[in-house]
């Protein structure tokens, strides 16, 4: 029996041995694929962060076009709400319906005119502006009503319902934050041009039909 015993204790450490052999040699082998597999999942990471930032541009790229603004002058925009805490697709919802408004503004509107009157400005005030020079034009007048109710129903007037939500971005534009930026970004030289954005959107349209 207790030779048994013993055959049976000497076979679980024969065992043991192989298992223990099994795992150094796993442990041999996946510290010598560790090094490739990092530098591989770190190509991949830079690469999709890389992707992912082409993409945010491209997307910036056609919503500065939509609106009529350079990429320039969008970035600064962009970046004047970001301080502000308002995201670039609240951004664009605001011109959007800042320049709805402008072309209701146009066609006689009763509503747009009213609108706008509410701060003391007509078509004639703001049809040979800029997009942004309406935008910071706007918000100065919006910023210079006496009271925080006058300043929320202006916005929403103009701007829709995201203008409420914006006063803090308003009240910056007022304050020249546009200005400020602008030749903060000229200075670092930092501003991507039009034909760098629409050649990084050529790029992202090559990466996609290489996914197909």
């Amino acid at each position: 029996m207790l030779t048994g015993a013993a055959a049976n204790f000497l076979g679980m450490g024969r065992a043991a041995s192989v298992a223990s052999i099994g795992v150094h040699a796993l442990s041999m082998s996946i510290k010598t694929l560790l090094g490739p597999l990092i530098v591989l999942f770190s190509a991949a990471a830079l690469f999709g962060k890389f992707a992912r930032s082409a993409q945010e541009l491209d997307d910036v790229g056609k919503s500065a076009r939509r609106l009529g603004v350079s990429m320039p002058t969008f970035q600064v925009l962009a970046q004047v709400a970001a301080e502000a805490g308002v995201e670039v697709g609240q951004l664009t919802v605001l011109l959007t319906i800042m320049s709805r408004n402008l072309g209701n503004l146009q066609a006689g509107s009763s509503a747009a005119q009213k609108a706008f009157a509410s701060i003391g400005l007509t078509f004639a005030d703001l049809q040979r502006l800029a997009p942004e020079e309406q935008f910071t034009l706007i918000a100065q007048r919006i910023m210079a009503l006496p009271t925080a109710a006058e300043r929320t129903r202006a916005a929403m007037a103009i701007l829709g319902r995201q203008g409420a939500a914006s006063l803090g971005l308003l009240a910056d534009v007022a304050g020249g934050a546009v200005q400020e930026v602008q030749r903060l970004q000229q200075q670092l030289g930092i501003n991507l041009t039009d034909a760098q954005v629409k050649g990084i959107e050529m790029m992202n349209d090559a990466l996609g039909r290489v996914s197909m």
